[in-house]
């Protein structure tokens, strides 16, 4: 480009004279310049050189011929200056600063795109995410991590879980360990120490002898084994927990399958297919209520292994041997369970436990909530993972206590370093005021997710450093999944979980605060407390919130959008958010966990898919654009690449956007060498005659009538006829079609075309309204210019009616011809237009605000109209579109008469 510009240049010294000091010498300079730009295609991807901030803090060398090394500054004459080619030669004529200007740019190398406005993303250029000016930020200094107390010595402390139970199945065989009550508050059964341990070692007595052979036993001391428990049942469950533990095998604590194509239950079974399952242990009742084959064997279900399953009630069980003995060690390394944990995109991982951390955490648990002989817990959490199986199974086994159904645990103090980390990048320690992912350092906590060793680095050995780079610890950190700070005093507050966490323009919100927020207004009243699901979904390369939630079934339309707007305001307000949609869904529609709770990723996919059939939504597409321009606002350092300021909508620049060619015209394609809509439907008349075009259906969703492509063409040459005898119209005169949504309106605008008219579609007066109504009709007949108007006999009547009378001034109406009866002649010629740019039809539409705008439209334009959205939607004659727009104007009336 820099080679054009000093040709240029030196063609402008080589015809000018003695008399280039004139002004004609500095014109034609800048005249040969602008020729060479206007001729000179330029091809630059990247976002064009900001020369009104461009600063020389910054030297740049730009390479320059030998003997031209010297630099000089060309001296001003006024508001000109002497001019330099692209070599520094210079030009003895005075032209513009601003050329010199554009000169000196373009010899400048190529600079890359504005940060502040686009990253290079190789493919397309994105817009980078400006922070919230309005967010908090830290202030306060680094945290210190926070180490607990430390474990009171107990002397008579058992060296396993295993022999704890040994321990008090022999000294207190008759002591409750666990009572399980109805919803009344019953007791139903009660499950002592004594029957704990004996069931217990039957139980793995029958794992390690009764499956398989002797020589092949099924089940060896390692390997993983699923229990399948429903939640009414926990004797059963803690019985085959510690059977395995005495087997020394590894218990997989997992929900009961509901049915085979469960989206949860499938996960479930990736993750026993990981773990290398093939037994599972379950109650008589849970087999019984499982689905069954024809035969009676339970079905594989989808994406579990193959299983065999195992009860494991005393009645289906051998009595050991009294020579048997469990073998019982020391608490070590091995792995005692696997806890399953189901992830925000609705995975399931395994986590793993040892030994020696599964007795470490019962021992943190009993000091830390002062756990003591003879107490009773209260249980009402999912006794398989988490705090339920905490407190519920293992810890009552360590501590002689009663457990009636969960104790929450809620500032317990821990033997552990804990701190606070940054959840993007690299762990590196929070500020005191600042939110970030607890870390724990402990014995008592999971070592890895089994099988993912990937997975197990980034979540169970973590590093946290402090601002220098030094890391906190010589040992690792486990990511605990939870959102908090470390306050003063050591104490941990937790305000958060990371499934939660959505990132919105920058700024971080939480679920559990959104939820918190919209049952805030008015819950108990609209929608369910609890049925309430939040998440958020991709929106122009941005996370956007979607609320979901169920509403009660006495709640109206009117009151469901009163509560969803004052929903939004409430969030907008308070968390300084939109929300990009909310939808009401009927009750009992959402999917549900094991526990009756919301299954937050199979509703989020159900939502992607639009398979969530809300009664009631509420878009609001507009909360995506974040970076509107305020009205009556000024905005300094406006950049070469931004549209009004900022770009509006993330994705490609808008100067690099570009249409897809329609290709050329195939042999084979007999409809798309015709240039005008008439000679594409005789064309279809002739060769398929029978193909339904169109089906109208009425309010009940059954078909009211149709329309082949014979009888459109048939019945559009009738109206020709009409048009040319009655109205006695020539070609290029314009007619208003004032008809209601249906064949007749589709019917007369081919009937229009084939007499050689531009047809003007108007949607008619209504009855109950026509004094507001009938105005616009008018309106649009007068400035159209319409020569005649067709309609029904219904609306011509209407029409003359009185009321019209009142409203309009009737005799003013062009001639009005009724379709109803039309002449049995079909027309001696269908006319065919001579240029394809003469005029096809005319599209009005009325704005809110009563502004009225035509379009032109010519019948090369509607051809290759048609053309584009077939291609682009994939029209085929064979495919059905429902269309429930307005055939009027816009999209609505191509869809109805033109892409048929």
């Amino acid at each position: 480009m820099e080679h054009w510009i000093s040709q240029a240049i030196h063609g402008s010294t080589t015809s000018t004279t003695s008399s280039s000091s004139t002004q004609s010498g500095g014109s034609g300079a800048a005249h040969r310049l602008a020729d060479v730009m206007a001729q000179t295609h330029i091809e630059n991807h990247s976002a064009p050189p900001d020369v009104t901030t461009y600063t020389s803090e910054h030297p740049i060398q730009v390479e320059r011929p030998q003997g031209s090394t010297t630099s000089r500054t060309a001296p001003k004459y006024g508001n000109a200056e002497l001019m330099e080619t692209g070599d520094g030669v210079p030009v003895s004529s005075r032209v513009s600063a601003k050329i010199q200007q554009l000169v000196n740019t373009l010899k400048r190398p190529k600079r890359p795109p504005l940060r502040e406005f686009f990253v290079d993303d190789f493919e397309e250029l994105l817009e980078v995410q400006q922070p919230d000016p309005n967010q908090p930020k830290p202030e306060g200094a680094q945290m210190l991590a926070m180490r607990g107390e430390q474990l009171g010595v107990v002397t008579n402390w058992p060296p396993s879980l295993e022999a704890a139970l040994q321990r008090w199945g022999t000294i207190s065989p008759k002591a409750p360990c666990l009572t399980t009550m109805d919803t009344n508050g019953k007791p139903l059964y009660i499950l002592t120490y004594g029957k704990l341990w004996t069931r217990s070692m039957k139980v793995a007595y029958n794992i390690l002898h009764k499956l398989g052979t002797k020589q092949e036993p099924m089940v060896r001391p390692g390997d993983r084994v699923a229990l399948v428990f429903p939640n009414n049942d926990p004797a059963a469950s803690m019985v085959a927990f510690y059977g395995c533990l005495l087997a020394e095998v590894v218990p997989v604590p997992i929900e009961v399958p509901l049915t085979r194509k469960d989206a949860g239950s499938q996960q479930i079974g990736f993750l026993l297919g990981s773990c290398g399952v093939t037994v599972a242990l379950t109650s008589d009742a849970c087999h019984k209520g499982l689905p069954k084959s024809p035969t009676g064997e339970i079905p594989q279900f989808k994406g579990w292994p193959k299983l065999l399953w195992f009860v494991t009630e005393s009645k289906h069980l051998s009595k050991p041997p009294r020579d048997w003995f469990p073998h019982i060690k020391d608490a070590n390394n091995d792995t005692a369970y696997i806890e399953y944990k189901t992830c925000k995109d609705g995975s399931v991982l395994g986590v793993t436990v040892t030994r020696i951390a599964l007795l470490t955490h019962c021992q943190a648990l009993t000091q830390a909530c002062g756990y003591t002989e003879a107490e009773t817990i209260v249980n009402v959490l999912d006794f398989k993972k988490d705090v339920g199986l905490w407190h519920g199974i293992l810890t009552v086994s360590a501590t002689p206590c009663v457990l009636a159904g969960l104790h929450a645990t809620a500032g317990i103090r821990l033997p552990a370093i804990m701190c606070s980390v940054k959840p993007d990048g690299i762990p590196q320690l929070c500020r005191t005021d600042e939110i970030g992912e607890l870390c724990v350092c402990a014995i008592a906590t999971g070592t890895s997710y089994y099988g993912l060793s990937g997975m197990t680095k980034n979540t169970f050995e973590v590093f946290p450093v402090t601002s220098s780079g030094a890391p906190v610890s010589e040992y690792p950190f486990v990511r605990t999944g939870l959102l908090g700070f470390v306050g003063p005093g050591g104490l941990v507050f937790v305000v958060g979980k990371m499934d939660g966490l959505m990132v919105v323009s920058g700024r971080r919100h939480n679920a559990d605060d959104i939820v918190a927020t919209a049952l805030a207004v008015e819950p108990m009243k609209f929608v369910y407390r609890g049925r309430i699901a939040v998440f958020s979904v991709t929106v122009l390369h941005d996370e956007r919130i979607v609320i979901v939630a169920e509403q009660r079934p006495d709640s109206t339309e009117e009151d469901s959008f009163q509560w969803m707007s004052r929903v939004l305001q409430a969030i907008d307000s308070i968390h300084q958010v939109g929300v990009y949609c909310l939808a009401l869904v009927p009750a009992n529609t959402l999917p549900k966990t094991p526990l009756g709770g919301i299954h937050l990723s199979e509703t989020k996919q159900l939502f992607l898919e639009g398979s969530l059939h809300p009664c009631n939504v509420l878009m609001c597409p507009h909360t995506c654009v974040t970076n509107l321009p305020k009205p009556r606002q000024k905005q300094p350092e406006i950049g070469p690449a931004s549209v009004m300021v900022g770009n509006l909508v993330s994705g490609k620049r808008i100067a690099q956007a570009s249409g897809r060619d329609l290709g050329q015209i195939e042999d084979n394609d007999q409809a798309r060498k015709f240039l005008f809509l008439s000679e594409v439907l005789q064309w279809r008349a002739q060769t398929t005659p029978d193909h339904v075009l169109y089906t109208l259906l009425n309010c009940r969703g059954t078909i009211a009538s149709s329309l082949t492509c014979v009888q459109l063409h048939k019945r559009a040459e009738k109206i020709a006829v009409m048009l040319m005898e009655r109205g006695h119209l020539q070609d290029g005169d314009h007619v208003a079609l004032v008809y209601p949504p249906g064949i007749d309106l589709i019917a007369a605008f081919y009937g229009c075309l084939y007499a050689g008219c531009v047809p003007i579609t108007v949607r008619p007066p209504h009855p109950q309204n026509i004094a507001t109504t009938l105005p616009t009709v008018k309106m649009i007949v007068e400035v159209s210019r319409s020569a005649c108007l067709m309609t029904t006999q219904l609306i011509c009547k209407l029409l003359r009616s009185r009321e019209a009378a009142a409203a309009v001034d009737v005799r003013a109406w062009p001639p009005i011809l009724d379709t109803d009866d039309l002449p049995k002649k079909r027309p001696a010629q269908i006319y065919k237009p001579s240029n394809p740019d003469t005029l096809a039809y005319l599209d009005f539409s009325v704005s809110t605000t009563g502004m009225l705008a035509g379009v032109k439209m010519s019948h090369a334009a509607t051809s290759a109209f048609c053309r584009s959205i077939k291609l682009q939607c994939e029209l085929y004659p064979s495919r059905e579109v429902a269309i429930c727009l307005d055939p009027y104007c816009g999209l609505g009336f191509v869809l109805w008469c033109l892409c048929r």
